[in-house]
């Protein structure tokens, strides 16, 4: 080759092999681009000899070797204690470094990637895209089902359609690409058109039974609860024997109805909750802890089909599991823990008899007057607000006994009535008879006199018990009867020997 084509191929940036690698371009960088370039140089060299260092301590991680194993060993406890507590501060910097180090290669590793293999981003990109129109196709699809309107669905598809327009000319442009990434994770956030799935709710959405009672009384848990999922009990199957579940969702919750317990705890709410089109009113007694099982949420999914509705999103469930969460670890304010107090309190004078009612009444009251005597105003008013509650179930209470007083009033009055009534007729029945000489019917109410013709065990044995026992006017008519048959028998000088004379002689 010339000189002359040398000259061509330098001027063109080209040379020959062996001048290849002395080919410098004279680009003018700052001072700042240089000192990073040296930075990145270091770095990398420092990372590698920090790899390449080895664990300071193989053995056991504590030892060095045998030999320093034994050395160490022999020290005293104190002294040994401080030698390992400072071997091993250095071993978790040596790994620190490591795992930096690690890190530092894997992110210039992916940069690297990145540069090199446009056309395969470029892939992804595509299939990604792909993938995105086919949610939204699926969503459209879904919406022209339950929107009725056909212009608003028109205007709809169309500004989809200029969106995905937009979204394609500037996918692939390197001056918008962050700028959609934006787009994409705010607009068009893939959760959001992800079905749940049963884990999701197990973990995240389903409320159990000891869950609902725990959060029952805070003010949030009528608005928070809702649209989360619970497993009802629906009665026992005839053919197997055992309970059966359905998967449920909450859609209202109802407060102040009769009272029932829950969890040996008086309790008066009820939940609204639906299964497809069909909604019912229950308690939460009859809710369970156990997880939704896999068949439960199929029937459930079904249920839906049937009625055009479906499943909620992954991003629903996310945004319900963080208002849930957000209820649990919200920290009461005395004020908060004052309504629920007063709510359980509350609940619990709804389920008291009428007895406890009043006998609570009279202590609060005992309660106010001290008080009252105190000037201790928090108290009064606390206990003035519940002896006003109390007194609307005393006095409902004694409304009910009034009415059940008139109502055996009302039975009493009819009854002797009828008495009157019975009576009159008998005695008109008895003046015809007299009238017309009859006395013989048949069909009339003649009057007897009851006879018994038992006798209980205990007379029987009372009877027989008399007769063994021998009494003094037995014995004295037992004494008579012998004399009488001695006088027939040997005559008066037999009954003279028999008497006997109390008298003394005196000589």
């Amino acid at each position: 080759m010339s000189d002359s084509d040398d000259d061509l191929l330098a001027l063109a940036g080209m040379g020959s092999e062996g001048e290849e690698s002395d080919y410098e371009p004279t680009l003018q960088t700052t001072s700042r681009t240089s000192g990073l370039k040296r930075k990145t140089v270091d770095d990398d060299e420092d990372d590698e000899d920090d790899e390449s260092k080895q664990d300071p301590y193989p053995l056991e991680g504590k030892f060095k070797d045998e030999e320093d194993k034994a050395a160490l060993l022999s020290m005293d406890e104190v002294t040994r204690e401080q030698v390992l507590y400072d071997r091993e501060q250095e071993r978790e910097k040596y790994r620190e470094r490591r795992y930096l180090a690690l890190r530092a290669r894997q992110s210039q590793a992916e940069s690297s990637a990145l540069k090199t293999a446009e056309p395969t981003g470029k892939k992804l990109r595509t299939s990604k895209l792909h993938e995105l129109k086919k949610q939204r196709e699926k969503k459209t699809r879904k919406t022209q089902r339950a929107d009725s309107e056909d212009e608003d669905m028109e205007d709809t598809m169309a500004a989809e359609e200029d969106e995905e327009d937009d979204y394609e000319e500037g996918y692939y442009s390197d001056e918008v690409e962050s700028r959609q990434r934006k787009s994409h994770t705010s607009d068009y956030d893939d959760k959001y058109y992800q079905d749940a799935t049963l884990k999701d709710v197990n973990s995240k959405v389903r409320s159990s039974r000891t869950i609902l009672s725990r959060f029952l009384f805070r003010d949030e848990f009528d608005q928070v609860i809702r649209n989360t999922f619970v497993r009802v009990n629906v009665g026992v199957s005839r053919e197997t024997g055992q309970s059966q579940y359905r998967m449920a969702k909450i859609e209202e919750v109802k407060r102040g109805g009769k009272p029932y317990h829950l969890l040996n705890k008086p309790c008066d709410t009820y939940l609204v909750v639906s299964q497809g089109d069909s909604k019912k009113l229950i308690d939460m007694k009859c809710l369970s802890d156990s997880p939704i099982s896999p068949s439960e949420f199929e029937s459930y999914k079904r249920r839906l089909e049937d009625s055009s509705l479906e499943l909620p999103s992954l991003g629903d469930v996310d945004a319900k599991f963080r208002e849930l969460r957000d209820m649990s670890t919200r920290k009461l304010t005395d004020e908060d823990i004052n309504k629920m107090v007063a709510r359980k309190e509350a609940i619990s004078v709804a389920t008291m008899d009428s007895g406890n009612r009043v006998k609570r009444l009279a202590r609060l009251r005992e309660e106010l007057q001290v008080a009252v005597e105190r000037e201790d105003l928090g108290n009064v008013e606390r206990l003035t607000k519940q002896i006003d509650e109390l007194s609307k179930y005393v006095h409902a209470d004694s409304g009910e006994l009034s009415r059940m007083d008139k109502i055996n009033l009302r039975n009493k009055k009819t009854n002797e009535t009828a008495i009157r009534r019975a009576e009159k007729k008998n005695v008109e029945s008895r003046q015809k008879q007299l009238l017309s000489n009859n006395f013989n019917d048949p069909f009339s109410r003649l009057r007897t006199n009851p006879k018994i013709f038992y006798t209980s065990a205990q007379s029987a044995q009372k009877e027989i018990a008399d007769e063994q026992k021998p009494t003094e006017d037995t014995k004295e008519d037992a004494e008579q009867a012998a004399r009488s048959s001695l006088f027939m028998t040997n005559g008066i000088d037999s009954v003279i020997k028999e008497v006997t004379f109390d008298f003394k002689l005196e000589v």
